[in-house]
């Protein structure tokens, strides 16, 4: 491989990388301020990536997203992951014990990414894009992320991110979260409150490896007219089990 074309590699891939981040389409002008291209070298690498399907555009904005390509290369991936194939029979009796949206979600960098859904049969629920993004501090499966962390790496994330106010319930002081991370500790799993979605509340428990480390969070999601504040503690040890009982299949020992 040549230089230049070890250069246009890097180039790809940190384009990739902005679309996946931001989880929306962009065009090429954002792309080209965003990546610090030129919009002609920006047009010859989505060109390049769209005719392999790891970009598309949209016919009637012209913005290009992730494409299908790109998805299906990322299951394959998620095909061998240890913490997504334990989780799955899992998920599934979980969804069945509480009929609400079942979520595995890891941590990358300072969000949470969605990797695998159980949907609801109920009329109204609540769900995800797979390989969507959202914020640490206002999603239950972030928290429980973050919450479990060793003292240090836990201070770390929370120095980085950014707590922005999604609604009146998002907790927007670092020092309030630091407080809400050690009652999610004491009590064993996160609850999402309406902090990032007026009406929705969500519940999730770690996932550990053998050796103890938080590798993913598992949760629920439903409308507050379901998951009301008198059912969250029986819920919340609801989850607690399942997400125990994926940490046993990775060889954790309670």
């Amino acid at each position: 491989m040549s230089q230049a074309d070890a250069g246009s590699l890097v180039k790809g891939i940190k384009l990739l990388e902005v679309l996946a981040d931001t989880g929306r389409a962009m065009g090429v002008s954002e792309l080209s301020r965003t990546l610090g291209l030129d919009k002609s070298t920006v047009y010859r690498l989505l060109a390049t990536l769209k005719a392999r399907g790891y970009v598309e555009q949209d016919p009637e904005t012209r913005k290009y997203a992730v494409g299908p390509k790109m998805i299906a290369v990322s299951s394959r991936i998620l095909g061998n992951n240890d913490v997504y194939l334990q989780a799955r029979p899992v998920m599934k009796r979980l969804l069945q014990e509480t009929r609400e949206t079942v979520h595995l979600a890891m941590r990358m960098e300072n969000q949470v990414v969605y990797i695998a859904q159980e949907i609801s049969p109920e009329v109204v629920s609540v769900n995800t894009e797979m390989g969507q993004r959202e914020p640490v501090h206002c999603t239950a499966v972030g928290k429980a992320l973050v919450a479990f962390l060793p003292d240090e790496e836990r201070e770390a994330v929370i120095r980085c991110l950014d707590f922005r106010p999604y609604t009146p319930r998002t907790i927007t002081d670092p020092e309030r979260f630091r407080a809400h991370c050690l009652e999610i500790r004491a009590q064993g799993y996160a609850v999402d409150d309406e902090e990032l979605h007026p009406g929705v509340r969500c519940i999730a428990a770690p996932i550990r490896g053998y050796d103890g480390t938080v590798l993913a969070s598992l949760g629920i999601s439903g409308p507050t007219i379901r998951l009301s504040s008198e059912t969250l503690p029986r819920l919340g040890r609801i989850v607690m089990k399942y997400a125990q009982e994926v940490s046993g299949r990775l060889g954790y020992l309670f």
